[in-house]
């Protein structure tokens, strides 16, 4: 009895070792799982942070170069803005300096030397020739092709007034031709003025200005004929804002609707 009960002791023994063991291991290999396992989402926490803070980062950096790029952009566009505005204002004086003389221009031709009128007439071309200038100057600060061109159109009708030539191609050539011819040099003048005015005010003056055909700027023809176009030159595909008003303020201008004295 003694030795069966010895040996089922040690069989009882060595069942529950076995079982301790196996216990052991699954603690151990639950243990290692569970470490694992958290070691593997902390790594995944940690990739999956720095992914967010590079992607903070990033974000953060880009709307900081945006804003740089806005507001380099913004002080860029101040600065053109300016110098336009510096360009048209500095082109509007030069066309109020050669505003006295659009009656003589026309008629340089006519100079007679040692005539009481000399110093005007040198006066005139002195103004014609300050209105070149600003051409091929602030003309071409105006960040505007609408404006530069039609500077240069109206410095180009100018030099022709004064050399004559369009009258050595017409036979028809009296007083009130040459009146008309003032007046197509007055209005030309005012349209390229107001735009000039249009460029300040809004930075920009639309295409239409040019004229109807945009190859070539609408500019009176000195020398047309009398017969059935013996009003001024007006423009036809776009009159800039003020043209009425500015027509009603020029004293020289003989088309003005009220005028009490007339």
């Amino acid at each position: 009895m003694s030795s069966d009960s010895v040996k089922w002791t040690d069989v009882e023994l060595a069942h529950w070792t076995v079982v301790l063991a196996i216990a052991t291991i699954a603690l151990v290999a639950t243990t290692i799982w569970i470490t694992s396992t958290d070691r593997r989402r902390d790594s995944r926490q940690r990739k999956s942070d720095r992914e967010e803070a590079a992607d903070r980062l990033a974000e953060e950096r880009a709307e900081i170069d945006r804003r740089v790029a806005e507001e380099r952009k913004a002080a860029e566009d101040r600065a053109t803005r300016q110098r336009q505005v510096v360009a048209a204002t500095s082109l509007l004086q030069r066309i109020a300096d050669v505003d006295p003389f659009i009656k003589i221009i026309p008629n340089l031709d006519k100079q007679i030397q040692g005539t009481p009128s000399a110093g005007a007439y040198e006066a005139a071309r002195d103004a014609v020739g300050n209105l070149k200038k600003g051409a091929l100057a602030e003309a071409l600060a105006l960040h505007s092709p609408t404006g530069t061109r039609l500077y240069q159109a109206l410095v180009q009708l100018y030099l022709s007034a004064m050399d004559g030539h369009w009258k050595r191609v017409t036979q028809d050539i009296t007083p009130t031709f040459e009146e008309r011819a003032v007046g197509d040099l007055r209005h030309c003048t005012r349209h390229v003025r107001l735009c000039l005015y249009q460029l300040i005010n809004d930075g920009a003056v639309p295409v239409d200005a040019l004229g109807p055909n945009l190859d070539e700027p609408d500019v009176p023809n000195l020398a047309r004929s009398l017969d059935g176009d013996s009003d001024p030159w007006a423009p036809t595909a776009w009159t800039p804002p003020g043209w009425d008003l500015d027509s009603e303020l020029d004293l020289t201008d003989p088309s003005r609707r009220f005028d009490r004295y007339r």
